[in-house]
């Protein structure tokens, strides 16, 4: 039972890792694209 909740214990830790680079992948897009913006307004 202990190792099946160190299972659990780090698929979440995983689960939470992937989600995190997700959030910054998704923040390093708009960034991108607010840049391309910045460039046909100027």
């Amino acid at each position: 039972m202990a190792l099946q909740n160190r299972i659990l214990n780090n698929s979440g830790i995983i689960f939470r890792l992937l989600h995190e680079m997700q959030i910054s992948f998704k923040n390093a897009d708009n960034q991108k694209r607010r840049g391309f913006t910045d460039v046909e307004t100027a």
